[in-house]
């Protein structure tokens, strides 16, 4: 429809297919939360990117609440909802993601995406 061509490149979140500093702009939303470990694929980010944004499920009471009520309902209902490897995160804990990762302006901030599901996202600048 606006005539856009776009050239899609494959890659691994740890090992980029990228030159440093190759965009201004590297985001994130739906992934950080399953990993054990988040800080190779932030540094991985912060590596090709000037600024990093990262969007992750909020430590919360709705959240909980829907572990809960789902736990209730077994193990069929909970996986509409919920996987067994997300990590919900605090400001604090995110921040401190962020600065292990190499990141000196941090700017975390609770948001809300999904009706009263909060969030909080990550804006971080080298």
């Amino acid at each position: 429809k606006f005539n856009v061509e776009m050239n899609l490149v494959r890659g691994d979140l740890y090992d980029l297919p990228f030159v440093d500093k190759a965009f201004d702009l590297v985001w994130n939303r739906g992934t950080m939360e399953h990993f054990a470990d988040p800080v190779p694929a932030l540094k991985e980010m912060r590596r090709v990117g000037h600024e990093v944004i990262c969007i992750v499920p909020a430590k919360s009471l709705a959240f909980f609440s829907l572990a809960i009520v789902s736990g209730i309902f077994g193990k069929n209902f909970r996986s509409y909802f919920l996987r067994d490897d997300e990590i919900f995160h605090t400001q604090k804990s995110l921040s401190d993601l962020s600065r292990k990762a190499g990141f000196k302006n941090i700017f975390v901030k609770k948001i809300y995406c999904i009706g009263f599901f909060p969030y909080i996202a990550v804006h971080c600048k080298n």
